[in-house]
């Protein structure tokens, strides 16, 4: 009986490490840490991986093995990683298209294939530019989690769930000021302050102002997670240096393109698209032949500026019109406080390119944005 006893140990010990153990309540390690990532990213845990397996982390588990229809143990062990794993990469290619390859940020390597190819990297910063008829924005290593988190929080369609996507993207730009200001002179600091708080108005004010096109209160939270996605990917990329010119770029060919009567807007692949509208095509095409001629013609990126101003300008006249006299004064603050915002952001930047490049981004963002909700006022009324 001994003999078999040490056989049976000698062969346990010859088996890979970790083979047969689970990952349970109480442990602490990398593969914890794995574990918390796969449920993270398959939106069954809603907390940021600590390499500690507590009760959340166990919950977090029984219901997937309950969505699973497997028995509900609160344990994980190497097959049933793996399948999250297979689930974690369908839902990112179903999200972020074929392409998307998500590592994983951590030392432990799994002891099986994933099936995707590591050919994918995320980029440091985000990556955004606009041509005449769609503007492309690729993720990164930053803001994939964030985008992911977005999805998982918005599928549920529910006014809370919408309005904490939204503190989340607000919380990522209150950050990337934060690092600023660490990051700039002494000098430069008030000006980088200042427009924090500025755009943290200007939201604010596009919040009440929006409860004034929709009554159950979700469509304007929809927005303005919108709004505050497209300025923290903007403030991103522009913080980083890395724009984009016409150079970088294949023009599109849209010879007999009909273009919608309104601004198209919708998330695909990681990319924001932005399909232009009857009234904004001509901007689009405006922005592209700037960037066509080398992003380097300060005056033709100024006069591109000013006529999206206002195109802006215009698309809250149209929303004034559809205000009552009692909506009107709401309005008028949230465009102040917008307006506002721009100007502080330019003197952020320092009033050279980059404030031309970042005032520009914001309004035209904000243009297509507005110009989408507007039509959907419209609908719903």
């Amino acid at each position: 009986m001994r003999k078999i006893a040490l056989l049976l140990i000698i062969a346990l010990l010859a088996l890979p490490a970790g083979a047969l153990a689970d990952v349970s309540r109480g442990d602490r390690g990398e593969e914890v840490r794995y574990l918390q990532w796969l449920l993270f990213h398959t939106g069954f845990l809603f907390e940021e991986p600590d390499g500690a397996f507590g009760g959340h982390t166990e919950q977090a588990v029984k219901n997937y093995q309950k969505y699973k229809g497997y028995p509900q143990t609160g344990a994980a062990d190497y097959a049933l990683m793996e399948e999250m794993e297979e689930d974690r990469a369908r839902l990112d290619r179903e999200i972020y298209g074929p392409d998307y390859y998500l590592p994983y940020d951590g030392s432990f390597t799994p002891p099986f294939e994933t099936g995707q190819s590591p050919e994918y990297v995320p980029l440091p910063h985000c990556l955004t530019t606009v041509t005449r008829d769609l503007s492309w924005q690729d993720t990164c290593q930053r803001h994939l989690a964030l985008l992911l988190r977005e999805g998982e929080l918005t599928r549920s369609d529910d006014a809370d769930s919408i309005a904490e996507a939204g503190d989340m993207w607000m919380a990522d730009i209150r950050d990337m000021y934060a690092e600023w200001i660490q990051q700039a002179p002494a000098r430069q600091r008030p000006d980088i302050l200042a427009a924090w708080v500025s755009w943290n108005a200007a939201f604010e004010a596009q919040r009440e102002a929006m409860l004034s096109l929709w009554q159950d209160g979700t469509a304007p939270r929809r927005e303005l997670v919108l709004m505050a996605r497209e300025y923290a990917l903007t403030l991103c990329e522009l913080r980083s240096g890395e724009t984009m010119t016409g150079a970088d770029i294949a023009p599109e060919d849209d010879a007999g393109a009909e273009y919608e009567p309104f601004c198209m807007q919708w998330v695909e692949g990681g990319t924001v698209y932005t399909a232009p509208c009857l009234e904004h095509a001509e901007l689009f095409g405006q922005e592209y032949a700037w960037m066509d001629g080398g992003a380097n013609d300060a005056q033709s990126l100024e006069d591109l500026a000013i006529e999206w101003k206002h195109a802006l300008l215009m698309l809250y006249d149209a929303w004034m019109g559809m205000c009552d006299e009692s909506q009107a004064g709401t309005l008028e603050r949230a465009q102040e406080a917008y307006f506002t915002a721009l100007t502080r952001l330019g003197a952020a930047f320092g009033h050279e390119a980059p404030a031309q490049i970042a005032e520009l981004r914001a309004v035209e963002f904000e243009c297509a944005r507005l110009c989408e909700a507007l039509k959907a006022a419209l609908v719903s009324h």
